[in-house]
């Protein structure tokens, strides 16, 4: 299993992944999702639009890479539409249908047009 953190942000800089503090800090509105591997993150992209693009490692970090997806915009979910993408995702990815798996992906239709406003999206990959 891999830990992964949403971000989005006006101000992107890798001085703020030298630790947890100074990443929690700078963007207090990350959302933390757990996925078995790459490759499952890969299938949440494309589900929602996204074509994964090459990740940037990080060094002298508690991260270990990042994706930068700020040329995207995360889809905005009308209503029932979440729900379809819920449905697509626990059948491909044959994840476990609860309340967990539902809530930790919530942050796609909640914060997704907000997000889009900010000049950065990130995805970072915890060690």
């Amino acid at each position: 299993m891999i830990g992964i953190n949403f971000i989005s942000t006006n101000n992107f800089d890798l001085e703020n992944f030298k630790d947890l503090e100074n990443f929690t800090d700078a963007y207090p509105d990350f959302q933390h999702v757990v996925l078995k591997n790459e490759q499952e993150l890969d299938l949440l992209l494309k589900l929602i639009g996204i074509e994964m693009p090459v990740a940037s490692n990080m060094k002298n970090s508690d991260f270990e890479k990042y994706w930068n997806i700020s040329e995207f915009k995360f889809q905005e979910f009308k209503e029932g539409d979440f729900e379809a993408f819920y449905k697509k995702w626990i059948e491909y990815s044959g994840r476990e249908n609860n309340m967990d798996e539902f809530g930790s992906l919530l942050f796609l239709k909640i914060k997704s047009s907000i997000w889009n406003l900010k000049s950065y999206r990130i995805i970072i990959k915890e060690l």
